[in-house]
């Protein structure tokens, strides 16, 4: 079985403990001098090990893996290169501006146009609390390619567009209303009413970026058929959804004639 997937399958004290057995060096070697299969192998292995552990991921920047992950992501467009970085971005800032110093942009660009939902995930960790490399990834043309893939993609690839999306809308006026004009709104309202969990969750909170403090994107939201499956939502659904659906209808309520709006579908669903 190959090394990420036995890693996959291992809980989090176990990878903490195979991290601390001294692993990062080796796998970091194989990104380096490995075959083109061991690379992939390799960037699998620590991208799994940098999942949710910051520790870990502390561990596997000081072990040099950032350029050679860089370097696979440049010479194959390695969806298990994207996904490790991804990981590796989404606990720090400072493993963010690296990796992005390091020329991950374009690459990550590249393969998202081939609908990777791993690219897509990555751009949008990348973007997190970072109004310079949100701009500059949006200058590089990932909306046209994350509206695609929200559109057409897997399940998994339309959640990672969903926070990619939901990511580069944050704090921005301008970002959100190009985001709106690239015909995004009904495919989300739809994933808030038929989409997975997953998707539901991920779908009302980029639409509740989208949403905050403009009045205008607001009732394009409402336009688009939001309020029902919102509040369907708000009554029947899962801890996760549940949240979700309240933070958004919290925001469209503080417009006065939206929350006329939602109170009257809200009494139509007897809640």
């Amino acid at each position: 079985m190959p090394w990420g997937s036995c890693l996959k399958n291992e809980s989090d004290e176990r990878r903490s403990q195979i991290a601390n057995a001294g692993a990062m060096q080796p796998l970091v070697k194989l990104l380096k001098e490995g075959s083109e299969g061991a690379k992939a192998e390799a960037a699998y292995a620590l991208s799994t090990l940098a999942a949710n552990s910051n520790e870990r991921s502390t561990q596997i920047v000081s072990a040099g893996a950032i350029k050679p992950l860089v370097t696979l992501l440049k010479e194959g467009g390695n969806a298990m290169a994207a996904s490790a970085l991804a990981n590796l971005a989404a606990t720090s800032e400072e493993r963010s501006a690296q990796i992005f110093k390091e020329g991950a942009l374009q690459p990550l660009i590249l393969l998202l146009r081939t609908g990777s939902g791993d690219a897509a995930v990555a751009l949008g960790c990348l973007a997190a609390n970072s109004e310079q490399r949100s701009c500059q990834i949006f200058k590089a043309g990932a909306l046209q390619s994350l509206a695609t893939l929200l559109h057409g993609g897997s399940d998994r690839a339309i959640e990672c567009a969903a926070f990619a999306l939901g990511t580069l809308a944050l704090n921005s006026d301008q970002r959100s209303a190009e985001i709106v004009k690239a015909g995004v709104l009904q495919t989300l309202v739809s994933l808030v009413k038929e989409g997975s969990e997953e998707c539901q969750v991920r779908a009302a909170f980029t639409l509740w970026n989208l949403a905050a403090n403009s009045e205008d994107r607001s009732a394009q939201i409402v336009s688009a058929g939001a309020l029902m499956p919102l509040v369907i939502m708000l009554k029947s659904g899962s801890v996760g959804t549940k949240m979700a659906a309240s933070v958004l209808l919290r925001c469209l309520g503080e417009h006065k004639a939206l929350k006329a709006q939602i109170e009257k579908v809200g009494t139509l669903a007897g809640f």
